[in-house]
């Protein structure tokens, strides 16, 4: 309240219109095509529901998530996801060489003396190479 004179000398109280409070509500003007609005007011229409109240809920669902629906992935999925991949390639290499084949060391070596032009693979002139080096075979004697 404030208290204010008037030109004659009378004392008059001026009171100061309530602020109002905070609106319970909102207006938001949205532009639709025709045919999405009409497509729109049927949805809402079959489902028993006013298209503001559609709204309502769409916009809480917005504003609780960060998104609209169920599919959009999170950083806790992604990261989880990362997650689960390194564990599934740190099992991989560390179990590789349990399913590798062993081949005994003999074998190896023998196969390393045969290879050598070292491609892998004993051709049939690298197999033969030793017999004809060393002859392994003695002259048999005949018999008396």
């Amino acid at each position: 309240m404030k208290k204010e004179t008037t030109p004659g000398g009378q004392a008059h109280i001026k009171t100061q219109p309530k602020q109002a409070g905070r609106k319970k509500t909102e207006v938001i003007e949205l532009r639709l095509s025709p045919d999405d609005k009409a497509a729109f007011m049927e949805a809402c229409r079959m489902e028993g529901q006013s298209a503001s109240s559609v709204l309502r809920d769409g916009i809480n669902v917005y504003l609780k998530n960060g998104y609209f629906g169920e599919n959009r992935r999170s950083y806790k999925m992604l990261i989880s996801g990362f997650l689960m991949g390194a564990a599934a390639v740190a099992t991989v290499y560390t179990t590789l060489p349990y399913f590798e084949e062993r081949v005994p060391r003999a074998a190896a070596e023998s196969f390393a003396r045969h290879d050598s032009n070292v491609d892998g693979y004993i051709s049939l002139g690298e197999f033969l190479a030793p017999l004809s080096k060393k002859p392994t075979l003695l002259p048999l004697k005949a018999a008396p």
